[in-house]
């Protein structure tokens, strides 16, 4: 399977600093951007920096993937993140 693209949104908005997020492979981010929220926005699909997935976007069995919420604030209070993949 191949990560084609990731959405972050949260439970409210960014307030007035930018919430930052990384999906991570093993370890290892997926993006050579990471997902950006802007402030005063609720959603990555939005933000002036989009994501860019990177060159190790495949993924096996047993691949560990986890998220990290890389810069946060105080208006930060739920997050979802979806991925979406394709078979190859």
């Amino acid at each position: 399977w191949q990560l084609l693209s990731a959405h972050a949104r949260l439970y409210g908005t960014a307030a007035s600093t930018a919430v930052i997020i990384d999906v991570n492979k093993n370890g290892v981010s997926f993006f050579s951007t990471r997902l950006f929220i802007d402030p005063a926005e609720a959603g990555s699909d939005t933000s002036a920096t989009a994501s860019v997935v990177g060159s190790g976007s495949a993924v096996a069995t047993n691949d560990l993937i986890d998220y990290d919420i890389d810069q946060a604030n105080a208006a930060t209070k739920g997050l979802f993140v979806r991925l979406r993949f394709q078979q190859p």
